[in-house]
């Protein structure tokens, strides 16, 4: 008896998400309506059908920087107003299609996107949020949020959600004023998402890091809620400096550290290092070293002390300064003539904390935006044939053969590695400039990404990463992925990368200076994985950590500043636990960094961003 009213409930749910299916979006039917804007710009919209209080249809339409997304979603609430069926068509910002199904009984909920396919069993109250979702979702979870216990919800496919209130704005309109509430959700990316809501609940704005949707009666009021999420990221990005670092009275005594030499590419055992101020003061064995009885200390056994890590693609903005340093990347590159201030760890003017960032002039070449034409290979190069120089490109609108161009662009969410047919082409990269910039990491993303499996390069730590962030790397092949049914295009793709690593191998052995990089991938995490393939290419781990220090460093042209563990430079350092030199993959166990003379423990700053342990 109980399994046929579980069918039967089952079969109203399907009849139901048929019944939508069958009926398309009408602009006719739409109740209420929103813009999208940034910088007083309108980039797009979304118009919401109010079917009756349980039954919604939600058209979202948005263009930024020519990506263009257009999905038409369905939704039915359940008796707990949570969605009890969801249906999403249409295609995302890279013009992958969109067809994503969500369905939830009293007792079970199942979900099929282009990234994922689950079933769970569920005894309590679960919130779903689609993979690619309209804005509209979040207010169904706000609301959700604030009919919960302690207003915290566990989520589907995984996770937890918990609200705050923001705080309160009075709107004015033709009808008159409102005053809206505004909430933060937590758990779902580093920060929190907000979300406000009017006197009935319904949605009035979503303040996104890259746009705001207002509701269309109060578009004129989009620069307040921006200027509201700008204070409040200031607030929080201060917060975070004045409570995750740990200040030294005097001096810092570092003891019993194996310590990296770059130059050299070894560990020195047993050391002890001096830090006065911001600067390293002393450096030698333990036995020999006397410490000031006033010293704090730190007990390094058992781990690894290497000058801080150089990320010369690294993203800037907001919350990636802390993803950086609890992976100890201390500097950064920028093309951008770098404000000054910046070149310091907290900046002095709005007391926001981050690595340095630092002016690099762009004189190298970059793996994923060759800028050259095939048909004229460098002169200078007599051993470079022609037909060695074939390196093909795809994009994620369309293939563009070596023959047609090959500059397509410095974007490498739009750029991947299609055909690397001989090591020998990197001779004609090795004319072309002294440097290489590997963003291996990104590169291996793109392409050995799978729909519904975890990014090959990410597999360890994507579970510690907040629900969206971890669904925007499962879902992040930007070829279209094979099937299992396809396998065989799959392996030809594992053999491009393959074939890279070998030519990787080739260029190292031929003395061309590279530089690992994240490629303005997921900061700190990225260039970790960068420097494991490359040891998967044939350097040694030590040979890695060097080319992430000190070469990084003389190629910032501050190798007399920082770079390397020595008595006059900048104390910017990190410790690792265990044995990176042995095993790269433990540089991800950053335990603290010391950068301007305080000390930032790699978990409180994880814990701050949503980053678990």
């Amino acid at each position: 008896m109980r399994l046929a009213k579980r069918l039967a409930v089952v079969s109203l749910l399907l009849l139901a998400c048929a019944h939508a299916r069958a009926q398309p979006f009408d602009p006719n039917t739409v109740t209420r309506r929103y813009v999208v804007v940034r910088d007083g710009e309108v980039l797009g919209e979304q118009l919401v059908a109010d079917v009756d209080p349980k039954t919604m249809r939600v058209r979202w339409s948005l263009e930024i920087e020519g990506r263009h997304t257009k999905l038409d979603a369905g939704y039915a609430l359940g008796n707990d107003n949570h969605p009890a069926w969801i249906e999403t068509v249409g295609h995302d910002a890279f013009g992958r299609p969109v067809d994503e199904r969500f369905v939830r009984t009293r007792r079970e909920a199942n979900w099929h996107t282009r990234g994922e396919r689950g079933r769970r069993r569920t005894r309590r109250p679960h919130f779903y949020l689609s993979f690619d979702r309209v804005p509209e979702e979040y207010a169904l979870l706000t609301r959700a949020l604030l009919a919960a216990p302690k207003r915290t919800l566990p989520l589907l496919p995984s996770g937890r959600a918990k609200l705050t209130q923001l705080g309160e704005l009075d709107l004015a309109s033709g009808r008159g004023t409102t005053r809206v509430r505004g909430y933060g959700i937590l758990g779902l990316e580093h920060v929190p998402v907000e979300v406000w809501l009017g006197p009935d609940a319904s949605l009035v704005a979503l303040a996104h890091a890259d746009y705001t949707v207002v509701r269309d009666r109060w578009q004129s009021a989009a620069a307040r809620f921006e200027a509201e999420r700008r204070r409040r990221a200031l607030e929080r990005q201060q917060t975070w400096a004045q409570q995750l670092r740990r200040s030294v009275p005097t001096t810092l005594a570092i003891v019993n550290a194996d310590v990296f030499d770059p130059t050299r590419q070894i560990a020195l055992p047993a050391q002890t290092v001096l830090i006065t101020g911001d600067r390293v003061s002393t450096v030698g064995p333990t036995a020999e070293i006397r410490i000031p009885p006033d010293s704090r200390r730190l007990d390094a056994r058992r781990a690894l002390l290497l000058p801080g890590l150089w990320d010369l693609d690294g993203r800037t903005k907001p919350p990636d300064g802390l993803l950086h340093l609890a992976a100890g990347v201390t500097s950064i590159g920028s093309r951008d003539h770098a404000d000054p201030r910046r070149t310091h760890w907290l900046d002095p003017a709005t007391g926001t904390l981050g690595p340095r960032v630092h002016h690099v002039v762009a004189h190298e070449f970059r793996l994923n935006d060759p800028c050259v034409s095939p048909s004229d290979p460098p002169p200078t190069t007599p051993w470079l044939e022609a037909s060695q120089f074939r390196v093909g490109f795809v994009t994620a609108a369309q293939d563009v053969p070596v023959d047609q161009r090959i500059c397509i662009g410095h974007d490498l969410a739009f750029v991947v590695l299609h055909e690397l047919v001989s090591s020998t082409a990197g001779a004609a990269w090795t004319a072309l400039s002294p440097t290489v910039r590997l963003p291996l990491a990104g590169i291996e993303h793109a392409l050995l990404s799978r729909p519904r499996e975890p990014s090959p390069g990410f597999a360890r730590i994507t579970p510690r990463l907040p629900l969206l962030v971890r669904r925007a790397l499962a879902g992040g092949a930007l070829v279209p992925a094979p099937s299992k049914a396809s396998g065989s295009a799959y392996s030809a793709r594992r053999q491009q990368f393959t074939t890279l690593l070998e030519a990787v191998s080739r260029w190292h052995e031929d003395g061309l200076p590279l530089i690992p990089t994240s490629g303005g991938g997921l900061p700190g995490f990225a260039l970790h994985r960068t420097l494991e393939q490359l040891v998967a290419a044939g350097l040694s781990p030590a040979q890695a950590l060097a080319l992430a220090t000190l070469e990084s460093a003389k190629r910032a042209g501050l190798d007399h500043e920082v770079g390397s563990v020595e008595p006059g430079k900048l104390a910017d350092l990190v410790l690792a636990r265990g044995d990176p030199l042995s095993n790269i993959a433990e540089l991800g166990r950053v335990e603290w960094v010391v950068l301007g003379g305080e000390i930032l423990h790699a978990s409180d700053l994880y814990a701050a961003v949503h980053v678990s342990e």
